[in-house]
């Protein structure tokens, strides 16, 4: 049950930042507004936006799980600091608390390892298998050397390295 939880909010936090950032690129004028006013330079919302809905992307597939949650909350981070300023009104700290909590939920995605359901648990599995797979045919391959050696050392009648047989 708790895997299915870790993968339902992964997915819905990545939806929150495909929607956001969607919205974000469509209609740039408030965000870019909002953006200027912090010291960005003018046009930035679009980029901003697509790489925020690239992320969510990343995010709701579990590609790049930890690493994309880790960045996704430094930004929102940065954010907050930036876009509201030291005397909040009362207005603001809904908002403020929602990017709060969004970088609180970013931060538990990042430390839930043992992300199931994912790009990243396909690729590792998959990984393992491979090493699996590797490790058996190199001991195929050994035991396929040692019974050629037995062969040509019992065909050249070396008592050395001619085995003894009990029966």
């Amino acid at each position: 049950m708790a895997t299915l939880a870790a993968v339902l909010g992964r997915i819905l936090l990545g939806a929150y930042f495909i929607v956001t950032g969607m919205i974000m690129v469509l209609a740039p004028a408030p965000f870019d507004t909002a953006l200027r006013g912090a010291g960005f330079q003018p046009g930035v919302a679009v980029p901003i936006g697509a790489v925020e809905a690239l992320a969510g992307l990343c995010l709701a597939a579990g590609a790049m799980t930890r690493l994309v949650a880790l960045l996704l909350a430094a930004w929102m981070a940065v954010m907050v600091v930036v876009l509201h300023p030291a005397d909040v009104s009362a207005a603001q700290v809904p908002d403020i608390l929602l990017q709060v909590a969004l970088i609180g939920g970013l931060l538990l995605v990042f430390a839930h390892s043992q992300v199931w359901w994912s790009w990243d648990a396909m690729r590792r599995d998959r990984l393992r298998t491979r090493v699996a797979l590797d490790a058996e045919e190199r001991t195929r391959d050994a035991e396929v050397r040692a019974a050629r050696a037995e062969g040509a050392a019992e065909a050249t009648g070396n008592p050395a390295v001619v085995r003894r047989r009990w029966f």
